[in-house]
């Protein structure tokens, strides 16, 4: 027959079928809304009663088999051009047993790999298939249906309140504070670790080579324990690990008071990095689970002022303690107990942040619920009916990062060589790390260069050259002060190329820093000699923090834009290199500065700065050339292609749907004032009216 055609060919070709609407977002329970806030019943009411409209088309005249293939293409115009997005998640198997329709829609789901009978046609649902007896869930999500009718996966709703992204400007610094300060405190134990060389060497008769490797084994450990815990803050979270590092952080201070050797100082400071890596590496992915990107350029800047100010201050404390009553050992006390403070602000403060791991959490939530109501109405009926006898009778929820997220070990493989693979393979992850990691290293030489210099120079003792180290303050506030510029700019640069400026456009101050660093370092060379006076030198020391400032927070904002949702794997990689140069640039600077004067030596520095200062300014005129080669940035590339016209296809649904309801508009307005004939002809009645009146 004709209508048995025409349904079956609907039931073939999913392009046949009712269109597909956006995700609906189902309010909290107690609340209602016309268009948000519905509930997964009257959801499923509305789905079936538009099946049994649709269907009701079988039992039509063979006459009008023709008129039925077209009103429902019609119908499914704007569900087709949904069907474009490849980014929309899941796959969807209905089997609409109140309509007798059977329907398939494929979906990729992102980040899944490619199977053989995976369609690109993909489309939002408005509601899951639920199992029959399943108790509805009042929900505030995204609902998105998958090929097993009993599993739905969620993501957040608009205004969520449980969304990190949505919470109020004063929990997000509140937040963001306590992790800045446990990273200063880590910057704080780096620099004030130097300041006690001449009392451990004197006590424990060791060399000075010997006392650098506590300093080299903290930053080794800092650098490769990351690679560890991207694996564990997706299974644990981030709140749960910041507040196990911070207290260990803190404790770990007492073995190196008491400490017996320099040996067991050693040990424990390799340890003790490794609860100082989570202030290290875990701060910025904090700063981004809270702040939109538009917004993460203030607090990153804080955040980097903060560890410059803790690595300016404490060498200067910690001189001046050690030739006190208080000696060596209470170098390690102070900063245990300022350990301390931290951690027991993070306790009050300190919130899970991280937004996959919360929205698993609340899936793994939902699941027991709707597992607990489905058991009660058993237990209420006493025997389930045969259709729900044959299919589980409750929902269970999930999350895209579910499905992403592998075993440990597997995700522990991953981040332990990707870092490796990003140095190996791209060349601007490369380049950028390399340059940061000398500016780095360079930075923690100081710490035995200055005393060196200025001892020589004009006999300035310890706590005299640690005033020097101050220099890192000034230089890096002023740094910090000049960045707004640099942001500035950076909008200018996007709002001439559409609203998303290039990855280059963050280069213009790190240009001037890649200039300055070596500069300054020129400066400080040649002015910390007999002679000339200190304020030179000095001078020198805050123009190249101040450049050393420009380079860190442009590498760390370019590797951003240029990797996109991979910069954690390139921010880890220059993360790791950068700390294994501030390990070993102090052990061979002794050695140089042993060997050389401090103006040849601090030279050999500077002159290999100004070689890498070169790498901004080419890749202003190359970047995009690099980027074209690279194997992720293309990568990166085609998805933002595909994301634009996934969202040029809603611009146009949504004219269109403007344009419907224009025309509806119009034509109510003309059947309150009469017939559509009667008001066409009136302009011309009253043209003619007018004509006779002349």
């Amino acid at each position: 027959m004709p209508s048995s055609s025409c349904s079956s060919s609907s039931a073939r070709n999913p392009d046949q079928q009712r269109p597909l609407e956006p995700p609906i977002y189902l309010g909290a329970a107690g609340t209602s809304s016309v268009t948000a806030n519905r509930s997964l019943a009257d959801a499923v009411s509305d789905c079936s009663a538009s099946e049994s409209t649709y269907n009701s088309y079988r039992h039509k005249d063979a006459s009008r088999s023709k008129h039925c293939s077209s009103v429902a293409q019609t119908k499914l115009e704007d569900g087709a051009e949904l069907a474009q997005d490849p980014r929309i998640a899941l796959q969807k198997n209905v089997d609409a047993a109140t309509a007798g329709i059977s329907r398939k829609i494929s979906l990729p789901v992102p980040g899944a790999p490619p199977t053989a009978d995976r369609t690109q046609s993909v489309a939002r649902i408005t509601s899951p298939s639920i199992p029959a007896g399943a108790a509805p869930l009042d929900l505030k999500l995204t609902l998105t249906a998958t090929g097993d009718p009993s599993v739905v996966y969620i993501d957040w709703g608009p205004g969520d309140p449980d969304n990190p992204l949505n919470w109020s400007t004063s929990r997000k610094w509140a937040i963001c504070s306590v992790c800045f300060t446990f990273a200063m405190l880590t910057a704080i134990n780096a620099t004030g670790y130097s300041a006690t060389q001449e009392a451990i060497t004197a006590e424990f008769g060791c060399s000075n080579e010997v006392f650098l490797i506590g300093n080299m084994t903290y930053f080794i450990s800092i650098a490769f324990t990351p690679m560890v815990l991207a694996p564990l803050s997706e299974s644990l979270g981030r709140q749960v690990i910041y507040l196990i590092a911070a207290v260990l952080y803190a404790l770990l201070y007492i073995p190196q008071a008491l400490a017996p050797n320099i040996v067991a100082i050693i040990v424990v400071r390799w340890f003790q990095g490794c609860c100082a890596s989570v202030g290290n590496s875990m701060v910025g992915g904090s700063v981004s689970d809270v702040f939109p990107t538009v917004k993460r350029g203030l607090p990153l800047s804080v955040f980097c002022l903060l560890v410059y100010v803790g690595q300016s201050f404490s060498p200067t404390v910690s001189a001046y303690i050690v030739p006190s009553h208080l000696g060596w050992r209470f170098v390690f006390w102070w900063q245990s107990i300022l350990g301390a403070v931290v951690f027991l602000a993070m306790l009050l403060l300190m919130r899970e942040t991280r937004g996959t791991y919360l929205l698993s959490r609340r899936a793994k939530r939902l699941t027991k619920q709707s597992m607990h109501q489905y058991q009660q109405q058993e237990q209420s009926s006493g025997k389930a009916d045969e259709e729900s006898s044959r299919r589980p009778g409750y929902m269970t929820y999930r999350c895209r990062a579910d499905d992403e997220r592998g075993s440990f070990m597997t995700m522990a493989r991953t981040s332990l060589s990707r870092p490796f693979v990003y140095l190996l393979t791209e060349p601007v992850c490369l380049v950028f790390s390399l340059w940061v990691a000398v500016a780095w290293g360079t930075v923690f030489l100081s710490l035995t260069s200055v005393p060196v210099a200025f001892r020589e120079a004009y006999g300035f003792t310890n706590a005299q050259s640690s005033l020097v180290l101050l220099g890192i303050a000034p230089g890096s506030i002023l740094g910090w002060a000049l960045n707004f510029h640099q942001d500035r700019l950076y909008a200018k640069a996007a709002a001439k190329n559409g609203g998303k400026a290039p990855p280059e456009a963050r280069l213009y101050y790190p240009c001037i820093g890649g200039l300055v660093f070596p500069a300054g370092l020129f400066m400080y060379a040649w002015g910390t000699r007999a002679g000339v006076h200190p304020s030179v030198g000095i001078i020198g020391f805050v123009i190249f923090n101040t450049g050393v400032y420009f380079v860190y927070v442009g590498v760390f904002s370019f590797l951003s834009d240029v990797y996109a949702r991979y910069a954690s794997s390139a921010l880890a990689a220059q993360s790791w290199l950068r700390n294994v140069f501030a390990g070993f640039f102090p052990l061979f600077g002794v050695i140089m500065y042993e060997r050389q004067a401090p103006p040849i030596a601090t030279t050999i520095i500077a002159s290999i700065g100004l070689a890498l200062g070169i790498v901004p300014f080419a890749l202003l005129k190359y970047g995009s050339r690099l980027r074209a080669v690279s194997r992720v940035a293309k990568q990166l590339a085609k998805e933002e292609e595909e994301a634009e016209e996934f969202m040029r296809h809603q611009r146009e649904k949504e004219q269109r749907r403007a344009a419907k309801e224009q025309r509806r508009k119009a034509l109510a307005a003309v059947a309150t004032s009469g017939t559509i004939a009667d008001t066409l002809k009136q302009p011309q009645r009253q043209q003619k009216v007018d004509l006779e009146k002349q």
